[in-house]
């Protein structure tokens, strides 16, 4: 398929998503077929065509930045609705009883920033986080998260990641890993 075919589909899904308040996954969207579309324009040789795809680019660029703005706005929000300590080595929390209660069928997105996804354990504990939104979450269409890159077993760490968004795409749910240096805390 051609840049700009791809860009197209990319951004015609874009606009869906952002239309029916899929705000992460718009998001990434818009960036995507914004990258391939600026790959098509810089091959244009025809200058009023590509000042037209500029104009357009400029549009989606300005659409992507109102989203991120939202985004950010929402989780620079982060009010607290519950806070539970959990200190090392305690047991007997149950994803449920921690995560439940704020998942349920008008869940569609969701965003995790993991810094830490280098360990098998915390490979399934997002396992075991992602088969409770599987359950609570039936309208669940996005999910990102946003983490490190184990610079000591990058290739495990791809493998794993890999595996956990095919599982997740075979349930419908688009799936999209962002790779940040600079992210410590947890959040979701």
């Amino acid at each position: 398929m051609s840049s700009a075919l791809r860009a197209k589909e990319l951004l015609i899904r874009a606009v869906e998503c952002d239309q029916i308040g899929r705000i992460l996954e718009a998001q990434t969207l818009y960036q995507d077929g914004i990258a391939q579309l600026m790959g098509f324009v810089n091959g244009e040789p025809d200058e009023n065509k590509r000042k037209g795809f500029l104009t357009r680019i400029k549009e989606y660029m300005d659409r992507a930045d109102a989203i991120k703005a939202r985004v950010n706005g929402k989780l620079m929000l982060g009010k607290v609705v519950s806070h539970i300590c959990i200190e090392d080595n305690d047991i007997g929390y149950d994803y449920d009883d921690i995560f439940g209660q704020f998942m349920d069928d008008k869940t569609i997105e969701i965003l995790l920033e993991e810094p830490y996804m280098t360990q098998n354990y915390q490979y399934q504990n997002l396992v075991r986080f992602l088969e409770l939104t599987a359950v609570k979450c039936k309208n669940m269409k996005y999910f990102r998260l946003v983490t490190k890159e184990d610079t000591k077993n990058l290739d495990q760490q791809k493998t794993n990641i890999g595996q956990i968004k095919a599982d997740l795409e075979r349930r419908n749910i688009t799936c999209c890993v962002k790779y940040e240096e600079s992210l410590h805390d947890r959040r979701i």
